[in-house]
């Protein structure tokens, strides 16, 4: 079953729309030399160690979920939403890693919770497993795991908190808007919607993006909030976790509707080192680098770059690319991250980030596919 395309251009150009973000004034048009000096810009990370990491310590609802799509679009690119058409049949491939979280989670979920995970305060997390849940349904032909998919998906429409505008609430005990939101449920919406053919949940995925844009999005420097409505809020514009997060997972809802934007006017926040922030838009003397946003970023820049032909931003990905290949130590662990509970402080010394690891892998798989399209344009001799 593929989506049929023809049957919402009006969608996509509205998501395109209102997803549009403000950017830097920045040349389009790379030269062939320019590109060319780009694709020079090699790994020298040991992936396979940073992906074992990640395996290794990913442990918390986003964690496991995010971990599972980096390794379907590292390991797995053709079964990935950034694949075109969506896969949606059995084939050659089995994705043995992301199965084994869908697993994992499935064993240990009890039968009367409808969440993936029974005892999470967030709303939104568990649903980041949900593409798992699927990909394993269609790949391991077990109805278990696509009554566990329906089970979370029947909580999050019909039984989750809302904000008086039809926002789904991010947290389990109070109406509450948090950006990362946009990278758990929204793509578990709308990659059920493409597996169902279900025109009403692509429809409810763009408009929870709508929603949520509507409450975050600062349009005086064309960023995101972190946190609206509840007991408490949080108006900074944190780089990781509320831009990164909102990038990814605008760029999957439009992926899996046949259409791609993403959030770039970050990189008007660049440092001279490649790096992005943590509060993206402060003097850098108030706050410090963060290597996953500037991960997360990159791969999302990177995959729009190759998705629509853009270059817009790739030099400042790459830039980013290169920072995070210096953060990634011979063992394959990223380091000059922020904590991931409190946001605000870099992490402990020796203490890594499993959502920083994925990211990393997240990264790596979008270079690849970036790199390999642009070789095959330049190959061609056609310049952007």
């Amino acid at each position: 079953m593929t989506l049929r395309a023809c049957a919402y251009p009006a969608l996509i150009l509205i998501l395109l729309g209102v997803l549009a973000l403000a950017a830097p004034s920045l040349d389009t048009n790379l030269s062939s030399r320019r590109l060319q000096w780009l694709l020079k810009r090699d790994t020298t990370m040991n992936i396979t160690l940073v992906r074992d990491n990640a395996v290794l310590i990913a442990m918390r609802s986003w964690e496991l979920g995010t971990l599972a799509e980096a390794l379907t679009e590292l390991e797995y690119p053709s079964l990935s939403v950034l694949a075109s058409p969506i896969v949606t049949n059995v084939v050659d491939v089995y994705p043995s890693d992301v199965v084994s979280i869908a697993v994992a989670v499935l064993s240990a979920k009890p039968s009367w919770s409808l969440a993936l995970i029974s005892s999470d305060t967030s709303v939104g997390d568990p649903c980041s497993i949900g593409p798992a849940m699927l990909l394993a349904n269609w790949t391991f032909n077990d109805a278990s795991f696509s009554s566990a998919a329906y089970g979370q998906l029947t909580y999050l429409l019909s039984y989750a908190p809302r904000s008086s505008s039809g926002a789904i609430s991010h947290r389990t005990d109070q109406v509450q808007l948090w950006s990362d939101f946009v990278y758990m449920a929204p793509p578990f919406i709308a990659y059920y919607g493409a597996l169902a053919d279900s025109l009403d949940l692509l429809q409810q995925a763009y408009n929870q993006v709508v929603l949520y844009r509507q409450e975050l999005f600062d349009e005086d420097v064309g960023l995101w909030r972190h946190v609206t409505l509840g007991g408490w809020q949080d108006t900074n514009h944190w780089a990781t976790v509320r831009n990164g997060w909102a990038a990814a997972g605008m760029l999957r809802v439009l992926m899996t509707i046949r259409g791609s934007t993403q959030a770039s006017g970050v990189w008007a926040y660049q440092q001279p080192s490649g790096a992005i922030l943590n509060y993206i838009d402060v003097d850098p003397a108030s706050t410090f680098t963060d290597a996953s946003s500037t991960a997360l970023l990159a791969a999302t820049t990177f995959r729009f770059a190759t998705l629509t032909g853009d270059q817009t931003h790739a030099e400042a990905a790459a830039r980013a690319y290169a920072f995070v290949q210096s953060s990634v130590d011979a063992n394959g662990w990223l380091w000059g991250t922020t904590d991931v509970l409190t946001w605000s402080v870099p992490s402990a010394t020796g203490v890594a980030s499993p959502e920083g690891q994925s990211f990393v892998l997240l990264m790596q798989a979008a270079y690849d596919a970036w790199r390999t399209a642009l070789q095959l344009e330049i190959a061609n001799s056609i310049v952007f």
